[in-house]
């Protein structure tokens, strides 16, 4: 899979943008709302610029369908991406003829 530039969702278009990710050793990207940008840092290996790039992915699709975390329920967006991700990104890997056609 190759990580896109942008990508489009409904109305909007997010901008997919390679760069070092400022206070955080640990993370691989992060999701910007406001400004509609996934940051990926490029000193991460190929796989795991994929895996974190699905993984963002699933913040955006939170924010469209109101999973945000919410103080009244106990849906916790991090921990549900958290387990959501991996299987994604191997269900997308391992079936690139469905999206390619």
């Amino acid at each position: 899979m190759k990580i896109p530039n942008k990508i489009k969702l409904g109305v909007d278009e997010w901008k997919v943008e390679f760069d070092r990710l400022e206070g955080s050793e640990n993370r691989r990207a992060s999701t910007v709302p406001e400004q509609r940008i996934i940051k990926i840092d490029p000193n991460t290996n190929p796989q795991q610029q994929r895996a974190a790039f699905i993984h963002e992915l699933l913040h955006v699709a939170a924010m469209y369908t109101g999973g945000r975390n919410r103080p009244d329920d106990k849906f916790n967006e991090e921990e549900w991406i958290e387990r959501l991700a991996p299987v994604l990104t191997l269900i997308l890997e391992e079936n690139k003829h469905i999206f390619n056609s």
